[in-house]
């Protein structure tokens, strides 16, 4: 497992020894250490240093405390980080590798705890064992471990199923939701799944993809703010035909544009033509949106 290396010595105070369950953890508020110079020189340094302020704040309430284990004493994994602490699952796994290496040295292995052996080796696939680093295990073990996991029985996929939105393909969306469940704990499949469907509720469920193919695809993965914008947004020229209140948001997202373009606050940017209007195209789009809403509301005044 991970461990954050001399906790004690940097993490811990006077007042938090003190303290049986942290709801804080005190830092460090120097900039010029070689680990830290070495994090903010590399691509995406903020997610990677994000990962790392909500590492801390985990192991500050694991047992014992600087480590990266889960009470039911497996050790954390970027998934399951990210399930915990709602962070993306790419920060996670760029931290974990940057910060166990030799140039920044933030995070260390050790190993389990001997009092979490037995929960260790007692994990279900409702819980699922979590993977180590590349570097504590070998190929062939990982594929051992994946074999006696494909023997294990399904747990979770049914209500993981009933929280996506779209509910077509059942059988094939078990075997999808079952292959991402041997590398993604329930508790983070979940959460995405429940998150996707508050994002595109409203939206025209054609467009809304079937659950197998979401979940085949790894989509729980993909950028959260993406995901807004299914059934709401076209590519002009494209007839698009969306519900009441998806055309609602483009309408006014469209009218928005429009308004701060002619207030002269927009002066360039891909919705602003030469002279100061709304291209063409979007022109297009707002008044076939108009259009189409007008109609919606006026079959619905006609049932």
């Amino acid at each position: 497992m991970y461990k954050i290396k001399n906790w004690d010595e940097r993490y811990e105070n006077n007042r938090s020894r003190r303290v049986k369950d942290l709801q804080w953890v005190p830092t460090p508020n120097h900039h010029d250490g070689d680990g830290f110079i070495h994090v903010m020189s590399v691509p995406d340094a903020a997610e990677a240093f994000a990962g790392w302020m909500l590492i801390l704040q985990v192991a500050s309430r694991c047992h014992p405390r600087g480590t990266l284990v889960r009470a039911n004493g497996t050790p954390h994994n970027a998934a399951s980080l990210a399930a915990k602490t709602r962070g993306q699952v790419t920060w996670f796994k760029k931290a974990l590798k940057l910060l166990s290496g030799p140039d920044v040295g933030w995070l260390e292995f050790d190993e389990i705890p001997e009092e979490n052996d037995k929960a260790h080796l007692d994990v279900t696939s409702t819980s699922p064992k979590c993977h180590p680093s590349d570097s504590e295990v070998t190929k062939k073990e990982r594929k051992k471990e994946g074999k006696e996991r494909k023997n294990k029985p399904l747990r979770g996929w049914e209500e993981i199923y009933q929280a996506y939105p779209r509910k077509v393909g059942k059988e094939d969306a078990k075997k999808a939701i079952a292959s991402a469940l041997k590398g993604y704990d329930h508790a983070y499949l979940l959460d995405a799944t429940v998150a996707f469907a508050a994002a595109v509720n409203g939206a025209d469920k054609k467009f809304i993809p079937y659950p197998a193919t979401w979940f085949r695809g790894g989509r729980y993965d993909d950028d959260r703010a993406e995901w807004g914008r299914i059934g709401r947004e076209r590519k002009t020229g494209m007839d698009l035909r969306v519900s009441k209140d998806a055309l609602r948001v483009r309408r006014d997202e469209l009218r928005q544009k429009e308004t701060v373009i002619r207030n002269g606050e927009m002066s360039y940017g891909p919705y602003r033509n030469t002279n100061g209007d709304l291209k063409p195209e979007f022109a297009k789009e707002l008044k076939d949106v108009e259009i189409n809403l007008k109609k919606i509301m006026g079959e619905q005044m006609n049932l």
